[in-house]
């Protein structure tokens, strides 16, 4: 790494959006020094250009470079679960009890996914590998079940079941060791909090003192100068998690071993459902505050593995039955229905919790995502767990034998050994899978006609009025045309437009989706149990292998088509913004990379204003948010640092107040605006990005023509549509940085103009 070059004076200091741009490419220069930071994050400096320093910060390694980083998308759930904490409406965070039982509940909700996913890979494992298969003369054949055809395996109804309950084991550990891993890169890496200053205002990093809270919980908000330090938290959610999956797989072994019969050690079987039950009402009483958290999580862990110790001790010394009676795991059928009518009273809690803060709030009334974002979040979050879990497990099923919806016939089938699967899931892949898709092809149809509705009349005007008004161009005036004799040209960018103003009704399809989901499986819930016809079974096969292959499909299509720069933008927008929040409600979600990035900033600055040095931001896109970020926290900063800042492309409102309305608002952003020198450009074209602001602020918020003009040179293209990505090379974005740097150097405040 090089040494720091000259550091007084401005510096303009660039920081990338979504798609993980490299330092080259931010710079335009192929060789940039590397000043500070790693391969994975680091700060880059290219040659002085308009009398400023002129480096980069390339934070893409954190999120996107990588391509092994897409195996994070297998996380998606967990993902969904923790933004939905995030999500809550405006004025919520200002009402403390009703604030603080609305964390616990979406904790309560997130907690419910975690052992959803055990309940499903333990009825894989267990009930259907270890009991059914591992009962069945012929079926453990294939190499990969040999452990089933150990000596006293096939008579011992409990020893299978336990056996199959490796399975959910070694993803819980997976899981947690990925969750104690990411931390340990991203969440360790703490804020410059100001200490104390000396007379000439020098600080020092400052000591989380006290207990430790969850930015959640923070009063501040994001300004709060620990809202980025949240590794303490984090580790005792994942420790609390996982203890209550192990808790909860052990009550699961004990049960239905004890179902299955007959049974083992006698004492084992109520110590194991004791403390099993004591470790999950201990976690949810840790979950519901902090504090709690604190003091409850070191108890939790040690319980969780002495209830599994026991369940295994009472599993294994289970005394050989009479042999495997054809159907379903004994048990199986009153854990999935305890376990979802507890879910089902979790997101009906949340939803009375949101409807009590919408009827008792007040407040600004900022539109945004519609119908209680945080339920229809967590809603699609287990919908989606559920439909590729259940996918599976008749994937897996089938690959057994042939697999058949309750039923209690002979044992064999066409020479195959038989596996009984609950109607239930028959039932959950038949509709669960087509009636969706169905639904978002009638909505995109309907989108779509709307968009070949769109007119081009009032681009053509006004770029008719901007020709008149244009200033002389070089060479002779006859070599320039109007892109306006194509009227294909005006249609394009009138399309562009209306895309872009019709990003913020995404939030219909994906209630809708939600309601569509909930109703589905609560329909299937109802009929678990109930006579009545099943569901074609061609149907059900095909609606198991495409939800089987969602998370594999969906992987090798990212890995493919990974090295494509438009591809990578597409799919990070929604990862970047998923992943931007601190993991306060589920701590299995992929790590927050601000969590590094937004402190890295602040010490890049701090370190450039001890040096005698000025910085100018330059945001764009998603770099927007984590520059608005490091900026907000006046309290990690040095206090008589002068900083201004230039954003392109930001999605401040149009994405993050839109969805996250209690954390992004005017009045957050006004005190921003007010204290550092900020300018916001922005295209009517750009499907992301927007104004910071809900109402007209010119001192901030430019607007820019995007295309710039409608002339054109005679045989070159048509002028492009910037979109998104168009900033980086509009000249008229550079002179907004050229006037911010100016007042950097001299005593205006800059970026506040009238």
């Amino acid at each position: 790494m090089a040494e720091d070059p000259e550091l007084a004076g401005v510096t303009e200091l660039r920081v990338h959006g979504v798609g993980g741009a490299t330092p080259a490419e931010l710079l335009g220069d192929p060789a940039p020094r590397q000043v500070s930071g790693d391969d994975i994050a680091g700060f880059y400096r290219t040659r002085d250009a308009g009398g400023r320093h002129v480096e980069a910060y390339s934070w893409g390694g954190l999120t996107s470079r990588s391509a092994t980083r897409i195996l994070w998308l297998l996380l998606l759930p967990f993902m969904l679960a923790n933004v939905a904490g995030w999500m809550c409406p405006r004025t919520l965070p200002g009402r403390r009890v009703l604030f603080a039982l609305y964390r616990a509940v979406v904790r309560w909700a997130a907690l419910a996914l975690t052992l959803n996913l055990v309940l499903l890979l333990t009825a894989i494992g267990s009930g259907y590998v270890g009991y059914q298969c591992g009962g069945r003369a012929g079926c453990a054949s294939p190499w990969w079940l040999w452990p089933l055809a150990w000596p006293g395996m096939t008579e011992s109804a409990g020893r299978r079941i336990l056996l199959g309950a490796v399975v959910p084991l070694v993803a819980i550990v997976l899981l947690a060791l990925l969750a104690h891993t990411s931390r340990r890169r991203y969440e360790a890496v703490a804020p410059p909090v100001q200490q104390a200053k000396d007379e000439e205002g020098q600080v020092g990093a400052a000591v989380r003192e006290g207990p430790a809270v969850s930015a959640a919980a923070l009063g501040g908000g994001m300004a709060d100068p620990w809202f980025w330090d949240g590794y303490d938290v984090a580790a005792r959610l994942s420790r609390t998690h996982s203890a209550a999956a192990i808790a909860f797989l052990a009550a699961l072994i004990a049960y239905t071993g004890h179902a299955a019969g007959p049974p083992g050690w006698p004492i084992a079987y109520p110590l194991a459902l004791g403390l099993a039950g004591l470790t999950l009402v201990g976690a949810l009483a840790a979950l519901a505050g902090d504090r709690l958290l604190e003091r409850l999580e070191p108890w939790l862990g040690p319980a969780s593995w002495v209830a599994l110790a026991a369940a295994a001790a009472f599993a294994w010394t289970s005394a050989a039955g009479p042999g495997n009676q054809v159907g379903e795991t004994p048990g199986l059928r009153e854990a999935i229905t305890v376990f979802y009518a507890g879910f089902g009273l979790t997101v009906a809690a949340l939803t009375a919790v949101l409807a009590v803060a919408a009827v008792t709030g007040g407040g600004p009334g900022e539109r945004g995502f519609r119908w209680g974002a945080p339920v229809v979040v967590v809603a699609l979050a287990g919908i989606g767990l559920n439909l590729v879990l259940i996918g599976l497990l008749i994937r897996v099923s089938d690959l057994l034998g042939a697999v058949v919806y309750g039923y209690t016939g002979p044992a064999t089938l066409g020479g195959e050994p038989v596996i009984v699967v609950f109607p239930m899931f028959g039932q959950v892949m038949a509709y669960l899978v087509f009636t969706p898709v169905a639904f978002v092809a009638i909505v995109l149809g309907v989108r779509f006609v709307r968009l070949l509705q769109v007119g081009s009349d009032d681009v053509e005007a006004e770029y008719r009025a901007r020709e008149a008004g244009e200033q002389p161009r070089p060479g002779p005036r006859r070599w320039y045309v109007s892109a306006l004799a194509d009227r294909a040209w005006a249609l394009g960018v009138a399309r562009a437009r209306w895309v872009s103003g019709s990003m913020r009704e995404l939030d219909l399809l994906f209630t809708g989706l939600a309601l569509l989901g909930v109703a589905l499986l609560a329909w299937a819930q109802w009929r678990f149990g109930q006579a009545g016809p099943p569901p074609p079974l061609w149907l059900v096969t095909v609606g198991a292998a495409v939800a089987s292959l969602i998370p594999v499909g969906f992987l090798a299509a990212l890995r493919m088509g990974w090295s494509d720069a438009q591809n990578r933008r597409m799919v990070g927008v929604l990862w970047d913004v998923g992943t931007f929040w601190p993991r306060c409600y589920h701590p299995f979600s992929p790590p927050a990379y601000p969590e590094r990035a937004v402190p890295e900033l602040q010490r890049r600055m701090w370190w450039l204003h001890d040096n005698g040095g000025r910085v100018l931001l330059v945001g764009h896109s998603q770099g927007s948010i984590l520059a608005i970020a490091a900026l907000l926290q006046p309290g990690c900063l040095p206090a008589a640092g002068r900083f201004a800042l230039l954003t392109f492309g930001s999605p401040a409102h149009k994405l993050y107040n839109w969805a996250f309305p209690a954390y992004f608002h005017d009045e957050v952003l006004a005190g921003l605006a007010g204290a550092r020198g900020w300018v916001n450009v922005h295209y009517l074209t750009d499907p992301l990005g927007g104004p910071v602001f809900s109402a007209a602020r010119p001192a901030v918020d430019r607007l820019l023509p995007d295309p710039p003009s409608s002339l054109f040179q005679y045989g070159q293209p048509y002028p492009p549509i910037g979109g998104h990505g168009g900033y980086w090379i509009d000249p008229a974005v550079w002179k907004e940085a050229d006037t911010l740097a100016a007042a950097l150097t001299s005593d205006e405040t800059p970026g506040v103009r009238g």
